[in-house]
C-alpha cells in the first residue's frame, strides 16, 4: 500500500471473488477472512523474490478506491425502485451489518436480510411496496417500481418473521 492512497500502492498479489445475484455482503467478508491471510504471506514471499515485479496500479489507470462509512439509514428501501436495485441494497445491507429496512403500514420497521427479484407469468398492476402474497420461494411478494421482489428472510422490530398475509403495505 502507498501510505498516502487508499488501495493505490504496487499490488503483490490478486485474488478476485466473482460477484453476481447470489452473493450478500457476509459472503464477502467470510470469503476476505480466508483469503486475507493466505495473500499475506503470498505478498511477503513475492517481494523476497528475485525478480518479482509488483503490478503499479498507476500505470493501469485505475483510479483509487474512496470508501466512506455507510450510515444506518444508508438501507431505507424506497419501493419506487426497481427490484433488481433493491435486491443488490438488500445484499449489500444484509449481515453483518444492519440489513436493509422498511415500514410495515408506516409505522413498524422490518428488516430484509434476503431478497431476490423474481419474473412473474403474468402482468402485476400493484403500487410500489405493497404485498402481493407468497412466492415460489414460500417468500413475501412485493411490487416494486418496476419489477418484484420475493422477501425471502425478514423480521419484525420484535424479532418475529414478516407475515404472509398480502393485506397490507411496506412503506419507503
Amino acid at each position: 500500500m502507498d501510505p498516502t492512497e487508499v488501495d493505490a500502492g504496487p499490488v503483490y498479489t490478486r485474488r478476485r471473488l466473482p460477484l453476481d445475484a447470489t452473493v450478500y455482503i457476509g459472503d464477502v467478508h467470510f470469503w476476505l477472512d480466508q483469503v486475507i491471510p493466505e495473500m499475506f504471506v503470498e505478498a511477503l514471499a513475492n517481494a523476497q523474490t528475485s525478480g518479482f515485479e509488483p503490478e503499479n496500479q498507476a500505470a493501469s489507470g485505475v483510479v483509487p478506491l474512496r470508501c466512506h462509512p455507510r450510515r444506518p439509514e444508508d438501507g431505507r428501501i424506497d419501493w419506487r425502485d426497481d427490484a433488481v436495485r433493491i435486491a443488490r441494497l438488500v445484499r449489500a445491507s444484509s449481515r453483518p451489518f444492519a440489513g436493509a429496512f422498511t415500514f410495515l403500514e408506516g409505522q413498524t420497521k422490518v428488516t430484509i436480510w434476503r431478497a431476490c427479484e423474481v419474473s412473474l407469468d403474468h402482468e402485476v398492476v400493484a403500487m410500489p411496496g405493497q404485498v402481493m402474497g407468497r412466492g415460489q420461494k414460500g417468500g413475501v411478494l412485493v411490487a416494486c417500481g418496476q419489477g418484484v421482489l420475493e422477501i425471502e428472510e425478514a423480521t419484525m422490530e420484535d424479532g418475529s418473521r414478516l407475515p404472509a398475509a398480502n393485506r397490507f403495505r411496506l412503506n419507503s
